[in-house]
């Protein structure tokens, strides 16, 4: 695995097989159309894409990573498929016009979140169209949190993800919600551990 920057010129992935991002490469274009190809971007790392991407069949994951794209992103099927943590999803930025279709997917990862998550999924000058479909699912049940969206906007696309407290809870009585409300004061999405008669935030 390299650990420099890459370039390449017009890359294809139209064969079986999984590419994950080791660099942070630059490339000319992109063109994902294999059923069974798929691309995982994943943090730290960016993808950027002078020209246009086109993507129309197989997997483009985000999994923490950045997809930047200089000119023109289109979608016409495939899964775009994001994972969400805390403060982070991935995400993708179009310099120009965001073109969509093809499947939206998210995954919600395990993980201390605020009342209010807004995620930019995807981010562009124009935003065209809308997804063919949306998937969504929690690596973890919790009755605690939901997902709400897509919103299309003029520029993005965006998901949003609602923690509810732990007193407001459907179907506790009086005990359960003083608890709730209890645990919900010293409720942190930072995790804090006493250690040899200090705290420490990690």
């Amino acid at each position: 695995a390299a650990n420099e920057a890459a370039r390449y010129y017009d890359v294809t992935l139209s064969n079986p097989g999984t590419i994950t991002l080791d660099m942070s490469p630059q490339i000319d274009s992109l063109t994902i159309a294999g059923a069974q190809s798929a691309l995982v971007i994943g943090a730290p790392y960016t993808l950027e894409v002078v020209l246009d991407t086109m993507f129309s069949a197989g997997t483009l994951a985000m999994a923490g990573g950045t997809l930047t794209i200089g000119g023109n992103y289109t979608q016409t099927g495939g899964l775009l498929h994001f994972q969400l943590a805390p403060g982070a999803g991935g995400r993708i930025t179009v310099a120009d016009t965001a073109t969509l279709g093809g499947t939206l997917g998210v995954t919600v990862t395990p993980g201390l979140y605020g009342l209010s998550t807004r995620y930019a999924l995807l981010t562009a000058g124009v935003i065209s169209g809308q997804f063919a479909q949306f998937a969504s699912q929690f690596l973890q049940p919790s009755a605690f949190l939901s997902l709400s969206g897509p919103f299309y906007n003029p520029t993005s696309v965006d998901v949003t993800l609602t923690r509810t407290p732990f007193g407001a809870l459907a179907g506790l009585n009086g005990n359960q919600r003083a608890v709730g409300n209890a645990l919900e004061s010293a409720y942190a999405t930072t995790l804090i551990a006493y250690v040899i008669g200090r705290w420490h935030l990690f």
